[in-house]
Parts: C-alpha cells; sequence; structure tokens
C-alpha cells in the first residue's frame, strides 16, 4: 500500500516543441549553479550518482559533470579548472528528448521531490522548456510537433491500493475510488468516496484514504475507528503543508514540506511516532512505519515483532511497509525485503524473498510484494491466495509496461504506461476492476 506520486497540472493544452538552438554554456550553468542535477542525483543515487549523470548526458558534456561532483559546491564559474567548457550549439528538441527517453530528470526528480517533483523541475529550466515537462509529468500538455499521442490527455497519472479498496488519480486531477466502501465491521464510512478537487498523490489505506491536494494540504476520508470501534482519527489529518502521504491500516503518516514526518491514528506500537529529522519519503504498514532519510538510510518506528521495522543498512531510494514485512529499493536498484515471510497459517509463502534484478519501485502488501523492473515489467511474490484458500493470483501480474504498481491485501493494481488501470487477484469487492 506504497504512496504513489503524481504532478496535478492544469486542463491539457498545446505547446508547440522547442526548437531553439542553445549554447551548451547556458545548459551546464543552470546545472551547476543551483539545486539542479549535480545535488538531486546525489541525493538519489549516493556514491553512484556521477556515473548515473554521465550516463544521462552527451559525451561532450560529461567532462564537465567530472568536475562537478568532485567538487559540486564550487559554483563560481571563475573558478573552473582547466578544462576545454564546451560551447557546442545545441537544438532543445535534442535535450528534451534525452530527459524524457531514459531514467532521467523526469524520474529522478520524481524520486528526490515526490509529489513536489514538477515544480522543482520547472524551476530548474528554461522559460522555453516548462512547457514539455508539463507533458513529462501528468500528460495534460500535448506536443504538437512530435510523434506524441493526444490520447496522453486522458486517463490515469497514478494508481493507490488499500485493503479492499483502491484510489486513483485522473490526469485531470481528480480523485476515482473503487471497490469495498464498508469497513470490517460493515460499517459505511466513505473510503471509497473521495472528496472533491485536484490532487498530487493519494495513498489507500484498510479502511480510509488520503491525499495530498495541490496546495500540498492533506485531505482524509474514512473509517477514523480501529478494532473494538477504538476511535484513533486515522481519517483526521494535521494541518501544514506536505509533499507525500501514506496511509496503513489504523494510521497514517506524511513528510511535511520541510522534510520532517507527521502520523496520526492508531499508536498501540509506536508506529505513529515518527524520529526526528528530515525524510524524503514514508510508508505506513499495519503497525509499523518505515521512511527513507535525505541521507539514503532507513529508519523504521512501531511493531517489529517479525523483524519487520530492522531495515539493512545502506542506501535506498524507496520503502515499502507492509502488513508484517518491508521491502526497499537499494541505490543499485536491487530489492531487499526483511519481516515475515509467513501467511497467517504460518505456511512459508516468500513475500520477503525478493528475486534477483533491478527494479524501479516495489510495493509490499499483506503477504505478497510487487515491484516495477527496470524493463517496466511487473514481478510478483509471495502468497497467491485469499485466506489461505483460493487461488487468486495477486502475484501473477500480467504482461505489459508499467509505470507503476502497488500491492494491496489480496489483489494488485499497476499503472500502465498508456495511462490505463491493470488489477489482478481476489475481487469479492469490485477492487479489481479499475473505472475506464
Amino acid at each position: 500500500m506504497a504512496t504513489l506520486a503524481a504532478a496535478v497540472l492544469s486542463p491539457a493544452v498545446h505547446a508547440q516543441w522547442p526548437t531553439t538552438c542553445v549554447d551548451l554554456n547556458d545548459i551546464v550553468e543552470a546545472h551547476l549553479g543551483n539545486d539542479g542535477n549535480v545535488a538531486i542525483y546525489q541525493r538519489v543515487f549516493g556514491d553512484q550518482a556521477e556515473q548515473a549523470c554521465q550516463n544521462d548526458h552527451r559525451d561532450d558534456v560529461r567532462g564537465v559533470f567530472a568536475w562537478a561532483f568532485e567538487d559540486s559546491t564550487q559554483s563560481d564559474l571563475a573558478d573552473l579548472p582547466d578544462l576545454a567548457w564546451p560551447t557546442g550549439c545545441v537544438e532543445l528538441n535534442d535535450i528534451v528528448e534525452a530527459h524524457l527517453g531514459n531514467d532521467g530528470n523526469v524520474g529522478i526528480y520524481q524520486r528526490a521531490f515526490a509529489g513536489a517533483a514538477e515544480f522543482a523541475c520547472r524551476g530548474d529550466h528554461r522559460d522555453d522548456v516548462r512547457g514539455v515537462f508539463a507533458w513529462a509529468f501528468g500528460g495534460t500538455t500535448v506536443l504538437v510537433s512530435q510523434d506524441r499521442p493526444e490520447s496522453v490527455a486522458a486517463g490515469w497519472s497514478s494508481v493507490a491500493v488499500g485493503g479492499f479498496h483502491n484510489c486513483a488519480i485522473r490526469i485531470d486531477g481528480t480523485v476515482a475510488c473503487w471497490g469495498q466502501q464498508a469497513d470490517a465491521a460493515g460499517g459505511n464510512f466513505g473510503k471509497a468516496d473521495p472528496p472533491l478537487g485536484n490532487f498530487q498523490t493519494v495513498s489507500a489505506g484498510l479502511d480510509h484514504s488520503c491525499g495530498v491536494r495541490t496546495d500540498n494540504s492533506v485531505a482524509c476520508w474514512g473509517s477514523n475507528v480501529a478494532f473494538r470501534d477504538r476511535h484513533v482519527g486515522q481519517a483526521i489529518p494535521p494541518s501544514g503543508t506536505f509533499q507525500s502521504v501514506s496511509a496503513g491500516y489504523f494510521h497514517t503518516c506524511g513528510v511535511r514540506t520541510d522534510g520532517s514526518v507527521a502520523c496520526w491514528g492508531d499508536n498501540g506500537a509506536g508506529e505513529a511516532v515518527p524520529p526526528a529529522g528530515t525524510f524524503r519519503s514514508v510508508s505506513a504498514g499495519a503497525n509499523h512505519t518505515c521512511g527513507v532519510r535525505t541521507d539514503g538510510t532507513l529508519s523504521c518506528w512501531g511493531s517489529n515483532r517479525q523483524g519487520q521495522s530492522s531495515p539493512p543498512s545502506g542506501g535506498f531510494q524507496s520503502v515499502s511497509a507492509g502488513f508484517q514485512h518491508t521491502c526497499g529499493v537499494r541505490i543499485d536498484e536491487t530489492v531487499a525485503c526483511w519481516g515475515s515471510n509467513v501467511d497467517n497459517w504460518n505456511r512459508v509463502v516468500g513475500q520477503a524473498t525478493a528475486p534477483a534484478g533491478t527494479f524501479r519501485s516495489v510495493s509490499a502488501g499483506l503477504h505478497h510484494t510487487c515491484g516495477l523492473r527496470t524493463d517496466r515489467t511487473v514481478a510478483c511474490w509471495g502468497s497467491n491466495t485469499e485466506r489461505g484458500l483460493d487461488h487468486v493470483g495477486q502475484a501473477m501480474p500480467p504482461a505489459g509496461e508499467f509505470a507503476s504498481v502497488d500491492a494491496g491485501h489480496s489483489h494488485t493494481c499497476g499503472l500502465k504506461t498508456d495511462a490505463t488501470i491493470a488489477c489482478w487477484g481476489w475481487n469479492g469487492h469490485g477492487q479489481a476492476s479499475p473505472p475506464a
């Protein structure tokens, strides 16, 4: 039930693809003179930042970045070392295609800034390029002089999977939810009835949902009670501005715009008492929570009965807290999982046994886990049954290319690269039947 970020933009407009010829010197100055690529790559990739950055840039620019990473605090061009500063003229079209055609700026800004990614990216680029990034982040700007489909202005920009319901953000920024409405006790608290307005991110928990609005405030809807009708307030967010939010079973956590984490709701195991410090992201599970700090290390708090709150050392890009296990994507793009590897009947099902290979993201559910590989296919591992009996296939993803994936109780959904949603697994409440 990981939180997925999505930029929300104004209604679709047409923008001419930029073809202005610019000096490479201007490009390099922008990249070194602010919190641009050098610092952002370091935040996302740690000690592999230079290699990742060079892989994303033209040969005639790479030499400059070698200097930048050796002394990235030195931004005064007068202090440049003796090297051949590139002065070639390039088409903006070439630059933009490079940014969209790999895991370059768009994906990296999303990793580093979550819901504030588009704002940060547009702030770092020239006015005549900013309209292009509107399309890149949200699909609402259709570029007319290149082969960019008009259909990207419709569809979905993210999907979030809960226990037995889901919520997703449309390209226009509105939220739609489907699946179970009632909670475990039969009460209808409206967890699948989102409020009006536009949202940047959305997250679905067990019996409640939350999202970050375009003004960076948090709105929640659904149940405010836990077991035995205890009022815990998981759907009553605090005031203030947030980058992202994650709805767990009976608690919720979010990263504020200052990087600190705030949690609310049930705190029976300490899952709603975050540590001090600044974070890139946070993920709320059943009764534990984990977050990626700004230095790339992980911190977890709450229940640790199955080892789910004892993360490994090292740098991580992302983390996802499930029922009693946790998984994260390391800096080298491999997946590490820890915590329970069994179901409720103590049968080993393997939700914490990650496959080999490289991944863009990972999502931990009840007794299964799914991840988006770097080739954009989905891999899942763990249980394929509902309540340990019926085979429902929540860990059997369909073929095709995906932009994201999110694992729930006994079902999974993913956002495909054509902006449609696919779901698989148990469909007892219609949760695996997404709207068009």
